[in-house]
């Protein structure tokens, strides 16, 4: 294996965690793989998502950037838009699959087989979530953004992400149901183009965080939408406390998602072999 593919592999490792701790590792399926009728195989997506009758497919890409801190030049850039441009293309590969049913099969990070059929999902979701390698080196002013990360590929929307962004996200939205619901509203506001300046992700994420009423506003009269640059660092400053008591109050919480994520060891878990084996070890 080459060092490329073996950061690319890190790269998705961090992905499928934040998506485990996200959904659960009982949503989350990992390099699906399928098999055509001509017998040769292929990878559906690096991770899918399925709950009821939405499918959330995500392709990881990774790109080194320069590590030193001066400015990145326009052939930079176009490596970059280059990468994310092939995870885009790499989602017609789930279309083909459900479409001619190769896919017969889902299996959890956990290891288990899933209820699933080709025919059971109404809408596909892409999201491409782009890595770049070294870029925290450069000043925060400096780093890279996704500019209007939103766009149709073979009518399925796609949402493109910075590794960086989605994490973050993770820690706001925690649920899946929560998750797709931001998608869904994103999806409208950023296919209408329903903001006067290039929005910035974690100001978006903050005003639907805090200020649902006004996305929805936007979203039924179809008005645009202004958002102060700055907002998620607001968020952060002059709402520390309530964030820190807010995470705080949530850690119950996530007691028990963990406890769920073990649930499965209760079962047919033979406690005298284990404490046996343990003990002669």
């Amino acid at each position: 294996m080459t060092l490329k593919e073996n950061k690319g592999d890190e790269r998705e490792d961090l992905v499928e965690e934040i998506c485990t701790r996200m959904f659960f590792s009982d949503f989350t399926v990992r390099k699906p793989k399928f098999k055509k009728k001509n017998k040769k195989e292929g990878e559906a997506a690096d991770l899918l998502i399925p709950f009821g009758e939405i499918l959330l497919v995500i392709q990881v890409k990774s790109k080194s950037v320069l590590k030193r801190s001066s400015k990145k030049t326009s052939v930079d850039f176009q490596r970059i838009n280059q990468t994310v441009e092939e995870g885009i293309e790499q989602l017609k590969t789930i279309k083909r699959a459900l479409a001619h049913e190769w896919l017969t099969e889902l299996k959890t990070v956990r290891g288990y087989s899933i209820p699933f059929t080709c025919k059971q999902f109404k809408k596909l979701v892409g999201i491409v979530i782009l890595d770049l390698i070294g870029e925290e080196v450069f000043p925060e002013d400096e780093r890279t953004e996704i500019s209007k990360g939103f766009l149709y590929q073979s009518d399925m929307p796609v949402h493109i992400f910075m590794r960086s962004d989605f994490e973050t996200i993770s820690s706001e939205i925690d649920t899946l149901p929560d998750f797709i619901e931001y998608l869904g509203m994103r999806e409208i506001i950023y296919s209408r183009e329903s903001f006067w300046f290039p929005l910035h992700e974690l100001d978006f994420l903050v005003l639907y965080k805090t200020k649902p009423e006004v996305v929805l506003k936007a979203i039924a009269n179809n008005t645009q939408i202004f958002i102060a640059d700055d907002l998620w660092r607001h968020y952060q400053d002059k709402l520390s406390s309530i964030i820190r008591k807010r995470n705080y109050l949530s850690q119950p919480s996530y007691l028990i998602d963990i406890a769920i994520d073990e649930l499965h060891k209760s079962v047919g878990f033979n406690l005298v072999t284990d404490v046996t084996s343990t003990s002669t070890s």
